[in-house]
């Protein structure tokens, strides 16, 4: 029988702090799978999200409209403040129309790193990592591909407040992790 007064007892505290040993070990070598950080670089994309990037990105690359639209999430897409709910492609076709090249948007930004942002349901992969990472800690690479985005225009537009305090307000992309295309919109 074992005296209640003596546990936990040594031989058991040994064997636990092993044990969490081993676990801790084992996560540090990528043994176990964990899931990736809000606001932390994309790595290796679902497969049902690099899926979903790829499909949007050769329909983009094409100018296909109506393979865009079949790629979106019918009953959760947002592409503007105002007008969602209608069709994004008669927006998009528009904003073409007033000299915005919003196919060549969509790949530029499918180009970039991405982040991942867990808003409360399934987590989101949002293009360009600029949306989460504050513009000091973006990567030259990640900022060239702003400036290419935007065809040389100023950062600092597209940066509610400036791009030292504030927040990427441009064009962004985002596939949830089971491969929904739910948003591509710019503005605050």
């Amino acid at each position: 029988m074992t005296d209640i007064r003596s546990f936990p007892s040594e031989r058991w505290v040994r064997g636990r702090r092993t044990g969490v040993l081993a676990f801790v070990a084992l996560l540090a070598i990528g043994g176990a799978r964990s899931e990736p950080q809000s606001g932390a670089r994309c790595s290796d994309l679902p497969e049902a999200v690099a899926t979903k990037a790829a499909a949007i990105r050769d329909a983009a690359l094409t100018r296909d409209y109506d393979a865009l639209l079949a790629l979106t999430d019918s009953a959760d897409f947002s592409y503007s403040f105002g007008d969602d709910g209608g069709d994004p492609t008669v927006y998009w076709r528009a904003l073409d129309l007033g000299g915005d090249d919003v196919p060549a948007a969509i790949v530029a930004l499918l180009e970039m790193p991405c982040t991942v942002v867990d808003w409360g349901g399934p987590l989101n992969y949002v293009w360009p990592a600029a949306f989460e990472i504050p513009y000091s800690d973006l990567s030259e690479a990640e900022r060239a591909g702003l400036v290419a985005l935007y065809q040389g225009m100023d950062i600092e537009y597209y940066y509610m407040d400036g791009p030292e305090n504030g927040y990427y307000a441009g064009w962004r992309l985002v596939i949830d992790e089971s491969g929904r295309w739910t948003y591509f919109i710019a503005g605050d």
